[in-house]
């Protein structure tokens, strides 16, 4: 197999092992003597893992950010509802005190 075809293969594969990968391809870089193919290969699963780990980040903001949305919704309609109390009970006492 062509070695590109080979590097570009290892980086199609859908979530691989990079443990496997890595191993995989060095049997097959130390078996033809390439070393420049273990460098391409292990920059190919490198590159899967770092892109892995950023999309795993990603969502955690994005969850942190949503959570954050909810309490601050959470927190403007508990205001809304003190205010609305405050409002009720002057009204009250103001209906009070005018003799109503």
């Amino acid at each position: 197999m062509h070695h590109y075809h080979l590097v570009k293969a290892a980086g199609n594969w859908s979530d691989p092992d990079p443990e496997s990968v890595l191993y995989y391809l060095e049997v097959v870089s130390q078996a033809a003597y390439e070393p420049m193919l273990w460098l391409a290969a292990k920059s190919v699963v490198e590159s899967r893992s770092f892109a892995s780990q950023l999309r795993a980040s990603q969502s955690a903001t994005i969850a942190s950010i949503m959570h954050t949305q909810r309490a601050i919704a959470d927190s403007q309609e508990a205001l809304t509802k003190m205010q609305e109390r405050a409002i009720n009970r002057s009204l009250h006492w103001s209906l009070i005190r005018a003799g109503h």
